[in-house]
């Protein structure tokens, strides 16, 4: 299975079956322990990433450049998190928050940018 259609597959079951999180413990453990800390650390190359024309260390390395069909299915993923998700995950959404905030730096891809727009656009809806 490709990273992407198990991104899409899970942002498929988080928007679908809200329900069955809330009310089954064993489901509210797992996305707490398992998913969260997964989608946190799927976003780390997307962070970390710097245009090589603006940094003065060396060159990154080519897995850690962000890919944008991870990125756009993470910040979709996201979006369902802390817009259905929020009162079982408060920490993990200030974290999620905080990362969409980063994707707005100015040292960005503009993909990167207009995809955290989307995204923070989603959220406030």
């Amino acid at each position: 299975m490709t990273r992407t259609f198990g991104l899409e597959l899970l942002e498929s079951i988080l928007s679908s079956f809200p329900d069955v999180f809330f009310r089954h413990t064993e489901f509210n453990f797992l996305l707490k322990e398992r998913v969260c800390p997964l989608i946190i650390k799927l976003f780390s190359p997307n962070i970390k990433y710097r245009q090589s024309g603006q940094n003065t260390g060396p060159a990154p390395n080519p897995s850690d450049k962000p890919y944008f069909p991870i990125s756009m299915r993470l910040l979709r993923i996201v979006s369902v998190l802390i817009q259905r998700y929020y009162k079982m995950l408060v920490t993990e959404c200030e974290i999620f928050l905080s990362l969409i905030v980063k994707f707005l730096d100015v040292d960005k891809p503009p993909w990167q940018r207009a995809l955290a727009l989307e995204s923070e656009s989603l959220i406030c809806n």
